[in-house]
């Protein structure tokens, strides 16, 4: 069955169309997904960086409690205690926080060797300091606080949130990196997808073209052949009829 030329003209048109539509539903679903990982993303590093500065806060809150400790009179020395415990017990509470993000294996073992370098900051304190100061040598006290057993068990556990909080922040770029390659990676595709929509529209317009084309041929064909053979027929009659001769 022969098309039309207005069925062909609609037909490339709707070609177009398709085209276009697919590159608009492909492009938002890649932007959106973008977006989305992003989003997700963006959240969990932010929850994660943030859990983590509230974590070093609180072993800061520990390691002033801890110096404060020695220097405590006597008599205000349970005062001190409740404090330490108060530390302990936020401290405790933030690296649970911690363990319920999204971590990745890395950050778990920095996680598990905070977790190792805080237990044995707590048992040096206990044996350096508190236990110093409890016997009455304060100077020891002070001394493991900040130079010795305590002080440097302090610098261990920070030394390992430090590291926990590197990997995060590594964790993150990686991320990053991964939506600007998804980005990419649609804008790739939207490109592509024109080109194509561009080659079968241009393929469409062609093929319309050559049916106009050939039509007009035909036409100019027809007009021909009434031009050659029908036409000098018709002066012929005109003529006769103009003579009052019918006979030619």
């Amino acid at each position: 069955m022969k098309l039309n030329i207005q069925t062909k003209l609609l037909a490339s048109a709707g070609v177009l169309l398709l085209g276009l539509l697919a590159i608009a539903v492909v492009s938002t679903s890649q932007i959106s997904q973008v977006g989305n990982q992003a989003d997700l993303l963006y959240s969990q590093n932010l929850q994660t960086e943030t859990k983590t500065g509230i974590l070093r806060r609180d072993m800061l809150l520990m390691r002033e409690a801890i110096l404060e400790y020695p220097m405590a009179p006597a008599e205000r020395r349970g005062e001190s205690a409740d404090k330490l415990a108060k530390a302990e017990e936020a401290i405790t509470a933030d690296i649970v926080d911690l363990r319920t993000q999204h971590l990745n294996d890395k950050q778990i073992e920095a996680l598990a060797n905070t977790e190792v370098g805080i237990t044995a900051w707590y048992a040096a304190r206990d044996k350096g300091v508190i236990g110093n100061a409890d016997n009455g040598n304060v100077d020891a006290a002070a001394n493991a606080a900040l130079y010795g057993i305590g002080g440097l068990a302090f610098a261990d556990a920070m030394a390992a949130i430090g590291a926990f909080a590197t990997e995060t922040r590594t964790e993150a770029q990686a991320a990053a990196d991964s939506a600007v390659s998804t980005e990419s990676s649609a804008k790739k595709l939207m490109f592509i997808l024109t080109g194509i929509s561009f080659v079968i529209g241009l393929g469409a317009s062609v093929f319309v073209a050559r049916g106009i084309s050939n039509g007009v041929k035909s036409v100019s064909a027809a007009a021909e052949v009434l031009a050659d053979e029908i036409l000098p027929q018709l002066v012929m009659v005109t003529e006769a009829v103009a003579s009052g001769d019918l006979t030619k």
